[in-house]
């Protein structure tokens, strides 16, 4: 029985061939060509000599973040933008007194990604200033880099994680996976939607979840650093504290409007 679940788990891509081949020596790691097998990462691999293994190792790789990106991408596609959001990029963002910082910020991030130590930014200021704009287009620049990048407004999250317990079609975890391993998280209008225990729950583990994992974060809320601690509460501010650069974002045309 034993024998038999060993097997369904073994990965192979190599022939058997016949002996005399099997005999010889590989050319790239000057060893024995003989059959053998390896448990490796919850997988049986059969290699006939080391650097073979090694490109056992990379073809599961690859196909792991193959299906990863793809689970990411079904779950969370480029309609989430929508078709104004769409348009967006660095080129087409008029840069107003105000929004300087913020576009400088996601500019070095889109040219450095992804930063060594998953370093992200919480976008913060009045309505009006672009935030959205840049974020939207920092997530256009990577998809088309082909990294794996969520991009949601904070209350439809909410909404559709409620969903899943109404038979929505998709789970819990499975969105919460997909926010916690994607290359980039973008959070759009943090504070928006009714903040409750759950909802208070939910952000810390996908905020801890990037912390553990350093995958960077992007939040844009309405709201400044102190007002945001206090909606979400001294764990969840201090991980951000940890993680992000709060650039703060008030245009000369919303003060105007103010005045």
């Amino acid at each position: 029985m034993a024998e038999n679940w060993m097997m369904k788990n073994i990965t192979m891509s190599v022939s058997p061939g016949d002996a005399r081949y099997c005999a010889n020596r590989c050319e790239e790691c000057g060893e024995e060509r003989l059959f053998r097998y390896k448990q490796w990462e919850e997988e049986y691999l059969i290699y006939r000599c080391s650097c073979e293994l090694e490109r056992e190792k990379e073809r599961i790789q690859k196909a792991r973040e193959e299906k990863r990106k793809e689970n990411i991408k079904k779950l969370f596609g480029q309609s989430k933008l929508g078709k104004r959001f769409l348009q967006c990029s660095l080129e087409n963002f008029t840069v107003v007194e105000g929004a300087e910082k913020a576009f400088r910020a996601i500019k070095e991030l889109v040219d450095s990604f992804p930063p060594p130590r998953g370093e992200g930014l919480v976008l913060y200021g009045p309505p009006g200033g672009g935030k959205t704009h840049l974020s939207a287009a920092c997530a256009l620049e990577l998809l088309e880099r082909e990294y794996a990048v969520i991009f949601e407004q904070s209350a439809e999250l909410m909404y559709r994680f409620n969903r899943t317990y109404t038979g929505g079609g998709e789970s819990e975890e499975e969105i919460m996976q997909a926010l916690i391993g994607a290359d980039l998280l973008i959070l759009d209008d943090l504070e928006k939607g009714r903040w409750t225990d759950k909802v208070e729950e939910r952000i810390y583990v996908i905020v801890n979840g990037r912390y553990r994992d350093m995958k960077p974060l992007i939040l844009t809320t309405n709201l400044n650093p102190p007002e945001l601690e206090h909606l979400v509460g001294r764990a969840i501010f201090d991980r951000l504290r940890e993680m992000v650069t709060f650039v703060p974002v008030v245009t000369a045309s919303f003060r105007k409007k103010e005045v």
